[in-house]
């Protein structure tokens, strides 16, 4: 079965109430790279309810998650993971339009995004007790506390660039797949991020200090702004 045929499968069983206002996939399916063991994430827009369905059609799991306008709406106001999930979705049906609408709102929200002092603050001050606590261990050549740091400070390290350049935050795959469209993430800084995280957790320290000192050094920098 193709997509195509799946998702007008999908629409038929299950976004067809009177309240759904629209459908919309996201993640591989929308923007391409889907193998055989991928799933689809399959999105239905609605005015008030709120679900989840996990089924097998066409030898393929898929993922039906109803969502209500007004939840999405909020989250990409805040700038939540609607932000980056909408940027990539595909719309299935969208008879009036919606779908669209909301895919402009994430657009608009990514280029217009701006961190309060207060994230700054926080992302800053986690950032200065994990550069000491990383710098520490190394200094005590405490090889096992290293690569436990290293492995919980991935995702701080990757909050600390999104707030330096003023995006929403993005987890996991999500951040992978949206740090070479970061402004000011220069090709240069993305492939000496890439190294980092290739390396075995256990010969990340060295690198991974450098690069807290370096983003608690701008984000000193940023706050005095």
């Amino acid at each position: 079965m193709n997509l195509d045929a799946l998702f007008n499968e999908i629409v038929d069983l299950y976004a067809t109430d009177a309240g759904v206002m629209g459908c919309y996939v996201s993640g591989s399916a929308s923007y391409g790279g889907m193998t055989d063991e991928s799933d689809v994430d399959f999105y239905v827009l609605t005015s008030d309810y709120h679900g989840f369905l996990e089924r097998i059609h066409g030898a393929r799991r898929v993922e039906v998650r109803w969502r209500t306008y007004d939840e999405i709406t909020l989250d990409i106001s805040r700038g939540g993971p609607y932000v980056y999930q909408l940027m990539d979705a595909t719309p299935v049906r969208d008879p009036a339009g919606t779908v669209d609408e909301l895919i402009t709102d994430a657009r608009e929200r990514f280029a217009s995004f701006s961190h309060s002092a207060a994230t700054i603050k926080d992302v800053h001050f986690r950032v200065g007790e994990a550069r000491m606590k990383l710098r520490s261990a190394i200094r005590t050549e405490n090889t096992g506390l290293q690569a436990y740091l290293c492995g919980i400070y991935t995702e701080l390290l990757l909050d600390a660039v999104f707030v330096m350049v003023n995006k929403p935050v993005a987890r996991g795959t999500t951040a992978w797949r949206w740090l070479h469209q970061l402004p000011g993430l220069t090709p240069e800084g993305l492939a000496h991020l890439t190294e980092l995280f290739q390396r075995p957790l256990d010969d990340r320290a060295p690198m991974m200090e450098a690069y807290l000192n370096q983003l608690h050094g701008a984000l000193t920098a940023k706050l005095k702004r």
